[in-house]
This record gives structure tokens, C-alpha cells and sequence, in this order.
């Protein structure tokens, strides 16, 4: 029986691949080239891995701007999550949660375009995942 390399060529080239993804700390980009938690936004926010967290998590922190404080008037000073802070409070999902993963990165996308609006009107689905969802 002769020997194959297509085994051999498939796999080193899926290795290269997987190497030239975005790493850990970058979001992945959607197709039109803006970033993404590269996860179906259709997935509930209940059902990630945890993997599947971090990216979302990465992605978050990204599109609200970081966690670098804006001054919102009046001495409040507002940022946005660190992938910690949101790692810890999407770990703390409530069971019965229904909001899907675009649910939340309409939410973070908000923080990003105006962070103090998000806290003095935030949009309806940043209310319905943070009364709905969060513990």
C-alpha cells in the first residue's frame, strides 16, 4: 500500500490555520470586517462553554470601549468591562436566562457608540439582559 501524504498535508494545514486565528484577547472579525464574538448570535447566553465566554467576554470589553473611564458629568466616571468583570458576571447566569449571545453584543455595541446614554437611557435589550439574566 503506498503512503499518503494528504493525511499528513490536511493536518499541517488545519494547524495553520488554527495558528493564524485571532488570539484570546482579540475579537474575530464578522464578515464585513468589524469585530465579533465570533459566536451564532442566535446561541442563549446559558449555553456557552467556557471558551465560548471569553470570546464573547473579549468581544464585549472591545466594543464598549474598554474598561478606560469616561467622564459622564457631574463626577461620574463610567467604563466598560474588563473580559474579568464580564467573565464574572455572565458565570453567574441565571438558569432560566432567554437572551441570546447578539442580544448582548447589541448591548456592549451600545456602551461603545455612547457609554453614559447606556446608564441614563439604556437601549431595552441591555434592560431585559440585566433584569432577566444576571444574578
Amino acid at each position: 500500500m503506498p503512503f499518503s501524504r494528504l493525511p499528513l498535508i490536511a493536518t499541517a494545514a488545519l494547524l495553520f490555520i488554527a495558528a493564524c486565528g485571532p488570539s484570546k484577547d482579540e475579537p474575530a472579525p464578522t464578515a464585513d470586517g468589524g469585530p465579533s464574538s465570533g459566536i451564532a448570535p442566535t446561541r442563549l447566553l446559558v449555553s456557552l462553554t467556557p471558551a465560548e465566554l471569553n470570546a464573547l467576554c473579549v468581544y464585549a470589553s472591545a466594543a464598549s470601549g474598554g474598561p478606560e473611564e469616561v467622564d459622564c458629568g457631574d463626577g461620574l466616571l463610567i467604563g466598560g468591562p474588563t473580559v474579568e468583570e464580564c467573565e464574572a458576571d455572565l458565570g453567574s447566569v441565571s438558569p432560566s436566562c432567554g437572551a441570546l449571545v447578539g442580544d448582548l453584543e447589541a448591548c456592549y455595541e451600545a456602551f461603545g457608540v455612547d457609554i453614559c446614554a447606556v446608564f441614563t437611557d439604556p437601549p431595552e435589550v441591555c434592560l431585559m439582559v440585566r433584569t432577566t439574566c444576571l444574578m
